[in-house]
């Protein structure tokens, strides 16, 4: 495939695009816990959870990148920012695997940018299990590669993105002054629902999951502390939308039982969370849902969500008829043009 564009102008880029390198996928094949993978005669099957239950297909849409820049074509967008979703969270591997793995995607990942500039844009997989071990692999995924952004899942086999001792991590990628990409993994609610049949994890628990580890980039101070870090929290901004009144009056509470006991410093926090999600934070338009996307274009401005359609999982189509049926053409103009800084050369 050599029908590539050259990056600038109103680029149209679809922010959350998952593709998966055949060679990724089959080092997941009969690993032991999550996440694993079985081989079908037309592609893979994810367990979930490891064990069995729900078995997600893996068909060829998910691999087979010329199909993916087919379907692109025929709907007009010219560029993928591309991660390997939750199939390729390493957070759950022991460290070592964690490395090799997270390097094979990241070389898989800026192999595929190099041959398809401008139409392939590719994010890092980075383990996070120490500061050292990431910030390595950071520096290798976004120096030696040359990787548009990180891909960060919502937890990190369990634990926070945002705990003290991962400080370094995010002081670099703001030194290197790339984005960062939230997406849903496994999330720390899924054991407990794993008895049924239904994917609930699926279906809410990575909306939670993403909405808990975007609001601690606010509360721990992350925001205040590094001015030029730009996160996109996916899936026009979770569950926080929604509950954005919650969440202001609570932190003003709590600042002031804070103040009240003299403890003023543990406050880290300069705004209430309001203001970071309209003016720090990107979203996606990845929705099918009009009252919430309306409520996603109150709270972050139509400026900051940018084109998500979540492919393979969702139909670009249907999305971006979505899209065209319920909003005004200048504001679909505009989600289509955004782009995060950084992405584009």
């Amino acid at each position: 495939m050599t029908n590539d564009v050259r990056p600038g102008g109103d680029l149209t880029v679809d922010h959350q695009a998952h593709w998966y390198p055949r060679a990724l996928l089959d080092a997941l094949v009969g690993r032991e816990g999550y996440p694993t993978l079985e081989r079908t005669d037309t592609g893979y099957l994810l367990l979930h959870p490891p064990t069995g239950g729900w078995r997600q297909p893996i068909t060829s849409l998910f691999f087979d990148l010329d199909q993916q820049f087919e379907d692109m074509r025929g709907c007009g967008v010219d560029a993928m920012l591309a991660s390997p979703a939750m199939i390729f969270d390493v957070g759950r591997f022991g460290p070592q695997e964690a490395r090799d793995l997270a390097t094979m995607a990241n070389e898989e990942y800026s192999a595929t940018q190099r041959a398809h500039p401008g139409r392939f844009l590719g994010l890092a997989t980075v383990p996070l299990h120490n500061a050292e071990l990431a910030v390595e692999v950071l520096d290798d995924a976004i120096g030696r590669l040359g990787l548009k952004g990180v891909c960060m899942h919502a937890n990190v086999g369990g634990s926070a993105i945002c705990r003290p001792e991962l400080e370094p991590v995010w002081d670099r990628i703001e030194e290197l002054g790339v984005p960062v990409v939230m997406h849903p993994t496994r999330s720390i609610l899924a054991d407990t629902y794993d008895f049924l049949s239904v994917p609930v994890d699926v279906m809410v628990n990575w909306l939670l999951d993403t909405s808990a580890a975007a609001l601690s980039l606010i509360m721990s101070g992350t925001f205040d502390r590094l001015p030029r870090l730009v996160v996109l929290h996916p899936h026009i901004g979770g569950t926080l939308p929604y509950v954005l009144g919650r969440l202001d009056s609570t932190a003003t509470a709590l600042a002031g039982h804070l103040h009240a006991a003299g403890k003023s410093e543990a406050v880290k926090t300069a705004e209430l969370p309001s203001w970071y999600l309209k003016n720090r934070f990107w979203t996606d338009s990845s929705s099918t849902t009009l009252p919430a996307l309306k409520m996603a274009l109150d709270v972050y401005g139509v400026d900051r969500i940018t084109l998500g359609s979540d492919v393979p999982y969702v139909s670009r189509e249907r999305h971006l008829d979505f899209l065209r049926k319920h909003l005004p053409a200048e504001q679909v103009e505009t989600i289509l043009t955004n782009r995060l800084p950084g992405i584009v050369d």
